[in-house]
C-alpha cells in the first residue's frame, strides 16, 4: 500500500490526498515497485519511505533511482529505549521504533492532526486497517519487564502505509 500526504496550507495539518494498493497481482511480470517512480513524481515526493523487507532488493533499486537526492529511506522496525525515529541520510535507511511510533500516529489521527482521505471506497478500507491493531501490554516471563506492542487482528497493510508516511513527514520537517 502506498499513502501520500501534503501539509495543508491553512490549517497545517497532514492531509492525506492518495492512498493505492501496489500489489504484484496487479502487476503481471513486472514488478509494482516500478510503479512508485511515478507516484513520486506525480505527487512531487519530497521524502519516501518504504518498507525494507521482505523485498529488500525491490525496496534497494527504488531507493537508488532517488540517491542523490536522498529522498527515499528503507525501513526497519527495531525496539528502541527512547522511541526515536533514527535515520542516516547517506544509507537511505530508517530505524523505527514500531510500538512507540504506531502511539504517535495513532494519538495524531485521533487529536485531529491528520485530515483523513475521503471517499467512500478508500475511507472504508484505510478505516478497517486502521482498527486491525491492537495494543496489548505483555510481560517478559524471565525478567519481569512489561512493555507495550501492538498485535494484528486482520489486514494491517494501511497501517504501516500510514506509519511510514508519517515518519518521511517527520524527517521532511527537521
Amino acid at each position: 500500500w502506498v499513502e501520500i500526504s501534503v501539509k495543508d496550507a491553512v490549517t497545517g495539518k497532514s492531509k492525506i490526498v492518495y492512498v493505492e494498493k501496489v500489489d504484484y497481482t496487479d502487476y503481471d511480470d513486472e514488478d509494482p515497485f516500478q510503479r512508485l517512480p511515478e507516484l513520486m513524481e506525480r505527487y512531487n515526493v519530497w521524502v519516501c519511505v518504504i518498507d525494507a523487507l521482505p523485498n529488500k532488493n525491490s525496496s534497494r533499486w527504488f531507493k537508488n533511482q532517488y540517491i542523490e537526492d536522498n529522498r527515499v529511506y528503507m525501513a526497519y522496525y527495531t525496539r528502541s529505549k527512547d522511541g526515536d525515529i533514527n535515520y542516516n541520510d547517506k544509507d537511505g535507511v530508517v530505524n523505527i521504533d514500531r510500538t512507540e511510533t504506531f502511539k504517535y500516529t495513532f494519538n495524531r489521527i485521533y487529536n485531529g492532526d491528520i485530515a483523513i482521505p475521503s471517499g467512500a471506497d478508500i475511507m472504508e478500507v484505510w478505516e478497517e486497517h486502521m482498527t486491525h491493531l491492537k495494543k496489548e501490554t505483555v510481560e517478559d516471563e524471565e525478567t519481569g519487564d512489561v512493555s507495550e506492542m501492538f498485535v494484528k487482528t486482520g489486514p494491517d497493510h494501511l497501517n504501516h502505509a500510514h506509519l511510514y508516511n508519517e515518519v518521511a513527514r517527520t524527517i521532511f520537517e527537521e
